[in-house]
């Protein structure tokens, strides 16, 4: 004979109390009753996923990553090393120079390398050079990472929101860099300055992390910390985060966080949690009701922290569902049948 089970699932402000087991326990039929309630890491019980607070991370379901100055530590470290090589060969200032051309064009960082130090080409004229000092650097230090770029990413991995990076820097590059920062783990899906045709602030290199991996825009979050980078995603259209590295960022389109460990506790406040408790299910099979109520919940839920509690199918002092159902609103319950 086919089993049934009927699950209702409510989003309340408490769980909704299971009702008593009905008195043929015996029966053919089992019959497993079992209550959801929705909350948040402020303790905030929500009657329905609308009503939670108004806040754009709670929204996102994807997020994409810019690389240098965001995850590395690597703007500190070319800026450490241009900075020797302008002290080196007589050139003043070198640091303001540096910070003026982060994250200028090609173009721009010429202009402002011939009017500071009288070449044009310095950065090309000394690539070698620097390129030798960095992976000296590297070798002995490895990349050094920023702030909760590995707690942030650890959290998302562990709850499998799809992660992209999306980068200026040529893949080569980005690969060695990942590595040497021990971040080489987390990104399957990349989308390089290699890979598109116009770099930041160009929107391309984000739209393609779109059309490339099927996302909808509104369901993802970009977080970057230059002025480039920012622009590219209002270009494209997506949410941004903007976390400052070297350069002021706090009179751009963003969402402004102070660094990758305020997001992870926005989002860790955020958190929204599934409560499951239900009766042992009777009638002969030997059923766990809640992890059937697991079972049947919709994709969208499942990065939720799930808790459940089985009751014993003596338990006493409940109402009757039907009184259960009265005190909820019918709006949120859902009668699923199998």
């Amino acid at each position: 004979m086919k089993r049934h089970y009927i699950f209702f699932f409510c989003i309340a402000s408490m769980p909704a109390k299971p009702a008593t087991p009905p008195t043929n326990a015996g029966a053919t039929v089992a019959h497993a009753y079992v209550s959801f309630s929705f909350v948040d890491k402020r303790g905030r019980v929500c009657y329905n996923l609308n009503e939670m607070r108004d806040n754009m991370l709670e929204k996102k379901k994807a997020f994409l990553f810019d690389m240098d100055g965001l995850l590395i530590d690597s703007e500190k470290m070319h800026c450490d090393q241009w900075a020797v090589l302008f002290e080196k060969y007589g050139i003043e200032n070198g640091m303001d120079v540096l910070y003026k051309v982060i994250g200028v064009t090609g173009e721009m960082s010429r202009q402002i390398l011939k009017e500071y130090t009288g070449n044009p080409d310095f950065f090309k004229d000394y690539s070698e050079e620097k390129e030798a000092m960095m992976i000296e650097f590297l070798e002995k230090n490895g990349m050094p990472v920023k702030p909760g770029a590995k707690a942030l990413l650890d959290y998302l991995k562990e709850r499998n929101y799809p992660m992209v990076l999306v980068t200026s820097t040529r893949r080569q590059r980005v690969n060695s860099f990942l590595s040497y920062s021990s971040l080489d783990g987390y990104f399957e899906n990349m989308i390089c300055g290699d890979d598109v045709v116009k770099t930041k602030p160009s929107p391309e290199g984000y739209l393609k992390a779109i059309e490339t991996y099927g996302f909808n825009k509104e369901d993802c979050v970009i977080l970057e910390d230059s002025k480039n980078g920012i622009t590219a995603a209002n270009l494209a259209g997506i949410d941004v985060i903007g976390i400052p590295d070297l350069v002021d960022i706090h009179e751009l389109d963003c969402y402004l966080y102070n660094s990758l460990n305020e997001v992870l506790d926005e989002l860790k406040r955020n958190e929204k949690e599934i409560l499951i408790t239900g009766f042992e299910a009777f009638g002969g099979d030997d059923i766990n009701p809640t992890q059937k109520a697991v079972e049947l919940l919709p994709g969208k839920y499942l990065n939720y922290n799930i808790t459940t509690k089985v009751l014993p199918v003596d338990t006493t002092c409940f109402k009757e569902i039907e009184e259960d159902i009265e005190n909820v609103n019918e709006n949120i319950v859902k009668q699923i049948c199998i």
